[in-house]
């Protein structure tokens, strides 16, 4: 079983259409409303982690609410997972959303916005349920998918892209409303990541 991972703070006009996608697909949905709690993003998704482990899924998606994903998208990502032994996490392209008939998989290092060629995106990604590694709670909005990525590879396992698998990422809705609350966040988030208690 498919389990996917959503919080949600204002419920975009994309969640609608995503969870009716996923829904359609057989994708069991775990929906981590938001509001009134501060922000902790991986405080959130261990949150989700654990409760999809609770409902006996074999594969975990982690999903921003803001992405378009097309039919067939969560399968896919849990067939590159089962064909690939050694991967620890699995993500796509940004793009229109499409689905490839092949199940090639490109190993990757680091994130997107690392500067990478072709890196581990955020805001969707599938992981084994039997995974144990969980998401670093130091990090409350920034870097912690970065820690995470690094996690997996310093494990042993490997990360890698489906290639030609494409989800769209539309523009984010619910963190510009809130940025003089995030900002502090970030750059707490950037502190950690950039100095010693990296590795702490």
């Amino acid at each position: 079983m498919i389990a996917a991972v959503i919080p949600t703070l204002y419920r975009p006009p994309t969640l609608g259409p995503l969870m009716a996608t996923l829904a359609a697909d057989g994708v069991e949905v775990i929906l981590i409303d938001t509001r009134e709690r501060e922000p902790a993003i991986y405080q959130w998704w261990n949150e989700g982690v654990r409760q999809a482990r609770f409902l006996e899924a074999d594969h975990i998606a982690i999903l921003n609410d803001d992405i378009r994903v097309a039919p067939g998208t969560m399968a896919h990502m849990a067939a590159v997972l089962d064909a690939n032994p050694d991967l620890g996490c699995v993500y796509p392209q940004g793009g229109p959303a499409s689905v490839p008939a092949s199940l090639a998989v490109q190993r990757t290092e680091g994130l997107w916005h690392s500067n990478a060629a072709l890196g581990m995106v955020g805001w969707c990604f599938m992981i084994p349920a039997n995974l144990g590694i969980p998401f670093d709670e130091r990090y409350r909005w920034w870097a912690g998918d970065d820690a995470f990525e690094e996690s997996v590879r310093r494990a042993g396992r490997s990360v890698g892209c489906a290639v030609g698998l494409y989800v769209e990422h539309l523009e984010s809705y619910s963190a510009p409303k809130r940025w003089n609350d995030l900002q502090p966040l970030v750059d707490a988030d950037r502190a950690i990541w950039y100095g010693p208690e990296r590795w702490a």
